[in-house]
């Protein structure tokens, strides 16, 4: 499942990409190989905003970007969920957007499993 947001780190200047449920529950994230942007540094940006309060506040919005000091955010709606991407500001913005909405169909494949049907998902 991570795979699918590898395409996006490709993309010169792409720092993270990021998969949120609704529930605000992390779903997939992927940082670039080559970024300077560590793990520590993605949760430290995460916890500056209010990802529950986004998300009511743009529930009806397919897409939105938000630029900050050193980051432009872009933000893209699912079925399930948001893709939020994390780039540098002088990221190539049509091509994260033309990335996204080539993955946007394997985002809204996912399916949230309950039970038992996930521990034999991986099965062959």
């Amino acid at each position: 499942m991570k795979e699918i947001l590898s395409e996006i780190q490709t993309i010169d200047s792409v720092k993270a990409s990021l998969f949120f449920l609704f529930s605000v529950d992390l779903l997939l994230n992927e940082t670039a190989a080559d970024a300077d942007f560590t793990i520590q540094e993605l949760e430290n940006f995460s916890k500056t905003l209010n990802w529950k309060a986004i998300g009511k506040k743009y529930k009806n919005i397919n897409e939105t970007e938000f630029v900050f000091e050193k980051y432009r955010v872009y933000i893209r709606k699912a079925d399930l969920g948001f893709l939020v991407v994390i780039m540098e500001s002088s990221a190539p913005i049509e091509v994260v957007r033309l990335h996204s909405d080539l993955i946007l169909p394997e985002l809204n494949s996912i399916k949230k499993t309950k039970g038992f049907g996930r521990f034999f998902k991986f099965l062959p």
